[in-house]
């Protein structure tokens, strides 16, 4: 091919939003640290030379073993997408050609999804990869409540991977964040700023990776809606004070600044946070208040999942009786089909016969 035509291919569009590309150009660029550990140096399959269909099967079985089925499947349009840019078709719809190739990533996916269901003990190859137990205010009460967190003296009480997996819960569900904002941002207490009535407000953008979009989220000391004030109850179970994210981010700036501490999250001091650490944290706590007699309400503990204050948050707007835009713009979901989804699942809370609690030492 002559210099101009390469220069030529080299330049076509992607036809796709900067944030997309930069998602497909992630898992691409995993794919081809992956190609070139096993040898594939310097021509790599799909980007110098015709895909090779071992090692992309190679390359979803190293995937599986941290993403879900549908995790995977979305990383193959990033691969075809880069395949095609460099004008070696990935053939993921019959379309595209290349019939024997074609249903390669056909198989490829099917066992992928056979895996995952024996990994997770699901009968045949249904799994609902966003089946998760929504956290509402509920849930942020009676973790409150346990612990016995009045105010800052009694915050100050808790160990240190409480204190900070209190706050980010505080966070989560406030703001019905994601848990990615925690693994993918740095989150510094200079990061919030301090508004004279209190409000911490934090400019971020919203995406796992930076996009072009950013938002303000307030974190409000008197918040629009109820929902958002958690009431703290004594093992008599009367209402001994009433907290918002706010406090209890102010709380927790205040102990870090003391201890010369700068990260918002890090449950473990030195060390990153993890979706495993997360909900194992997320589970123990629950089990740890829940009383005994909360048959239900336990049983659902094992489906929480670190995502899910985002669903509680629009559940509990929902019963609020918020407009259905106004919770879209809250919890900035584009797709309202998802949120209503998410909105209209049943919260932990639901599933409890009363306020009773076990308090945690």
């Amino acid at each position: 091919m002559a210099f101009a035509e390469q220069g030529a291919v080299m330049a076509m569009p992607h036809g796709l939003r900067p944030d997309t590309v930069a998602t497909y150009r992630a898992e691409w660029s995993r794919y081809v640290r992956f190609a070139q550990r096993l040898g594939y140096e310097p021509d790599v399959p799909g980007r110098d030379t015709p895909w090779v269909p071992f090692l992309l099967w190679r390359f979803l079985l190293f995937r599986s073993e941290r993403c879900k089925p549908t995790t995977i499947f979305a990383g193959l349009s990033a691969l075809a997408h880069f395949g095609h840019y460099h004008r070696h078709v990935l053939p993921t719809r019959k379309e595209d050609g290349n019939a024997m190739l074609h249903r390669d990533i056909a198989n490829m996916k099917r066992e992928v999804s056979i895996i995952y269901c024996s990994k997770k003990g699901i009968r045949g190859l249904t799994y609902d990869v966003q089946h998760s137990t929504p956290l509402a205010k509920a849930a942020m009460e009676l973790i409150l409540s346990a612990f016995g967190v009045f105010d800052e003296a009694h915050f100050r009480r808790l160990k240190r991977e409480d204190r900070h997996h209190l706050a980010g819960s505080a966070m989560q569900h406030t703001k019905g964040l994601r848990f990615g904002h925690f693994l993918y941002r740095d989150y510094k207490v200079a990061s919030f700023v301090l508004g004279a009535d209190g409000t911490y407000r934090l400019s971020t953008d919203w995406h796992r990776y930076q996009g072009q979009r950013r938002y303000v989220l307030e974190f409000a000391s008197q918040p629009r809606w109820n929902c958002l004030r958690y009431e703290v109850r004594h093992s008599d179970l009367t209402v001994k004070a009433t907290v918002t994210a706010a406090d209890i981010l102010r709380w927790h700036f205040a102990v870090l600044q003391e201890e010369g501490e700068e990260l918002v999250f890090r449950p473990v001091a030195g060390r990153r946070p993890t979706r495993q650490g997360r909900k194992a944290w997320l589970q123990r706590i629950l089990l740890a208040a829940l009383p005994l007699d909360e048959v239900d309400a336990r049983a659902m503990v094992e489906d929480v999942t670190p995502h899910a204050w985002r669903a509680g948050l629009a559940g509990d707007l929902m019963q609020a009786e918020v407009a259905w835009n106004m919770i879209g713009m809250w919890c900035r979901w584009h797709s309202m089909r998802a949120m209503r989804m998410y909105a209209s699942r049943p919260a932990l809370g639901a599933a409890r016969r009363s306020l009773r609690f076990r308090p945690i030492e």
